[in-house]
């Protein structure tokens, strides 16, 4: 993740940040508890630092990753990715712009 305006360290403007690998879908929840898979140990709000490269490799099997980042203020940051051999990716949303 980079924001070059910000120095690298732990990421600023979010109450949240996670990542989770998503292999299903529950229509009856809403937000996290809607995905079923497993929440992400090195990509969440006490470990997500800018400046740093993440390999999302810690399960084997999944078809998804979705990252969210509920902000401080109006601004959120949902980006999801389907599983794709040598991809890369790039976000853009107003306000947060960066490579993740």
């Amino acid at each position: 993740m980079d924001r070059p305006e910000l120095p690298n360290g732990r990421i600023q403007g979010f109450h949240f940040f996670w990542a989770f690998y998503v292999n299903g879908f529950r229509q009856t929840r809403h937000c996290q508890p809607c995905f079923r898979g497993s929440l992400s140990g090195q990509l969440n709000s006490v470990t997500a630092e800018s400046g740093r490269l993440y390999v999302m490799d810690e399960l084997t099997a999944f078809r998804y990753v979705y990252l969210c980042g509920v902000g401080v203020g109006p601004r959120n940051l949902l980006y999801g990715e389907e599983l794709s051999p040598g991809a890369q990716p790039l976000c853009q949303s107003p306000g947060n712009q960066g490579k993740i």
